[in-house]
């Protein structure tokens, strides 16, 4: 068993799967002072001359007795789910069963998007779809629709909506006219 370490090196969670620098394992290599630190900020008592196969051992023995949670992989079931080709709702549903409280599953659902990097920040996007709008000079709205489908296709997860506002900016930002553009989708073509 692995115990997952807080920045104060308090002990969180535990787990078989943990990896990391903050990750207690008894059987990996740890120094003396390493173990002492940890001791010393979950209050586990030990001499002053122990031994460091001593003190591992006292370490896994006081965190086996304590009440920890389970470690929980959020950024592993999102990978899997969308390797996997389930929707977001169906991703997010799975943390929910998992245990991640409603109230924060599409914060902790972006969250791992972002670490896993199948979503970019905002401004990371916003720079890239900067980019990829430089030298556009659209003279009729099928310029602009065909430029909005390019960059939804290249920057992952990037819907009409963000697309749009992205061109609109750029549109502003060099004084250029946008010509009428017909929707993509909307109320009318769901009728």
């Amino acid at each position: 068993m692995k115990y997952l370490l807080d920045k104060n090196l308090v002990v969180t969670a535990r787990g078989e799967s943990l990896e990391g620098e903050l990750v207690y394992d008894p059987d990996g290599k740890v120094k003396l002072a390493e173990l002492k630190a940890i001791a010393k900020a979950n209050s586990i008592q030990h001499g002053a001359k122990i031994k460091m196969t001593e003190l591992a051992v006292l370490i896994a023995d006081a965190f086996s007795e304590m009440d920890l949670p389970e470690y929980l992989d959020k950024k592993g079931i999102v990978v899997a789910g969308v390797k996997a080709g389930k929707d977001d709702n169906q991703i997010m549903m799975e943390l929910i069963e998992a245990g991640v409280p409603v109230r924060d599953v599409v914060g902790e659902f972006r969250t791992a998007l972002m670490a896993a990097g199948m979503l970019l920040k905002p401004k990371e996007r916003n720079a890239k779809l900067a980019r990829l709008l430089e030298d556009f000079k659209p003279d009729t709205g099928d310029d602009v629709s065909a430029k909005l489908r390019e960059l939804m296709d290249a920057v992952p997860r990037t819907t009409e909506r963000q697309a749009m506002a992205a061109i609109r900016k750029y549109a502003r930002g060099n004084k250029i006219d946008l010509p009428k553009v017909k929707r993509v989708g909307g109320f009318k073509k769901k009728v």
